[in-house]
């Protein structure tokens, strides 16, 4: 019972996760690969989903998988 934008937005967020997580990527280049024009958007779209912004996610998973 979503719409195709919901669906289209929660699977951006799903591979921004992803970046965050596996790769060494900034932000701003994963937000330009995921196709948003401003970092700052991508911040506040990732915020709203996830209820923290992407360096504090990418920071906990470093911590939790050790890739640092």
């Amino acid at each position: 019972n979503r719409t195709a934008t919901e669906i289209i937005r929660a699977r951006s967020i799903l591979e921004a996760k992803r970046l965050l997580t596996f790769t060494s990527k900034t932000i701003s280049e994963i937000a330009f690969e995921l196709n948003f024009t401003d970092s700052s958007y991508f911040a506040k779209t990732f915020k709203a989903f996830t209820k923290q912004t992407p360096q504090d996610f990418k920071t906990e998973m470093s911590e939790k998988y050790r890739t640092r």
